[in-house]
């Protein structure tokens, strides 16, 4: 119990330092909201396709390495993205790539536009991780980097449960999965504008 309420106490320290840092703060506020969409759709993806869109196993399988090669393509292009424009510009350009291609899904009806829309969404996965990391670097005074990359860690985790919660209980009526989409899509627009108050 005395390990569990240090830890405690020092995530709330770890918090205070980042509200003095105004820009970091408002990272963290813009990645909480962006990764719970995020999170949500990479751990209900493949429910998703099979339940709501009706994949087979065959057309799963195809879909993911698909999606998983536009990953990797995404990545290489994302760390020059980031040398020309910043980070800030191309997390900023990765989140809206999120940002259209959950609200294609939320509206489209056709099965046929999610073999774009997948290959979208490993694309934007790609430099997502990356890129938010450098950014941190950038705007984190270097003797606190270690700490704010935990919390970072710590902001990650907590995203990775809530919103598939959220998710959950609005798709246990399976008839409301474009409810859930447009929730992940006003989180991803949060986020979006939050980051608009990091230098």
């Amino acid at each position: 119990h005395a390990v569990i309420r240090q830890g405690f106490r020092q995530l709330a320290v770890t918090i205070g330092h980042a509200q003095s840092y105004r820009p970091v703060w408002w990272f963290f506020v813009a990645c909480f909201f962006s990764l719970n969409a995020i999170n949500t759709i990479l751990v209900f993806m493949a429910v998703y396709t099979k339940r709501v869109l009706g994949f087979s196993d065959a057309e799963l399988i195809r879909f993911f390495l698909v999606g998983q090669g536009c990953a990797v393509v995404g990545a290489l292009v994302g760390g020059q993205v980031v040398q020309r424009l910043g980070a800030k510009r191309t997390l900023a350009f990765v989140w809206g790539g999120w940002l259209l291609a959950l609200s294609c899904a939320a509206v489209t009806r056709d099965v046929r536009a999610w073999w774009l829309i997948g290959p979208v969404i490993g694309f934007c996965l790609g430099p997502t991780w990356a890129t938010s990391r450098v950014l941190l670097i950038e705007l984190a005074p270097p003797h606190q980097l270690a700490e704010f990359f935990g919390l970072a860690g710590f902001l990650g985790r907590a995203s990775s449960i809530i919103s598939p919660i959220v998710w959950g209980l609005i798709m246990w009526d399976p008839s409301r999965y474009r409810h859930a989409l447009i929730v992940l899509v006003g989180l991803l627009a949060i986020g979006i504008w939050m980051l608009r108050h990091v230098p």
